[in-house]
């Protein structure tokens, strides 16, 4: 008979980690009060696509959806200024060269 030899683990400390009755893991007043401090600026940063929303009602998982989108549209607003720049960038050179 060929017996392996097993290797012990090292028992692991406990962890020190609070958890609350749903299996959450607990945070501190002062860490909840900064994501809401957080929050409540990204509030104000992304505009509001319905006013019958009441700020506090919104869920947190609409709010980074809605930060989501208005990154994308930010970054299409920006390619299309890139675009009009380019386009208006030459007439403007040449019309400066037949001045002289």
């Amino acid at each position: 008979m060929n017996r392996r030899r097993h290797r012990r683990l090292p028992l692991l400390k406990r962890s020190r980690i609070c958890y609350d009755i749903h299996g959450r893991r607990k945070q501190s007043p002062a860490a909840v009060g900064a994501v809401k401090e957080r929050l409540h600026a990204l509030r104000k940063l992304i505009p509001r696509k319905t006013d019958s929303v009441k700020e506090k009602e919104t869920a947190t998982d609409r709010i980074f959806e809605e930060t989501a989108e208005y990154i994308l549209l930010l970054k299409a607003q920006v390619e299309v200024l890139k675009l009009l720049v380019d386009f208006h960038s030459p007439s403007c050179m040449e019309k400066n060269d037949g001045m002289q």
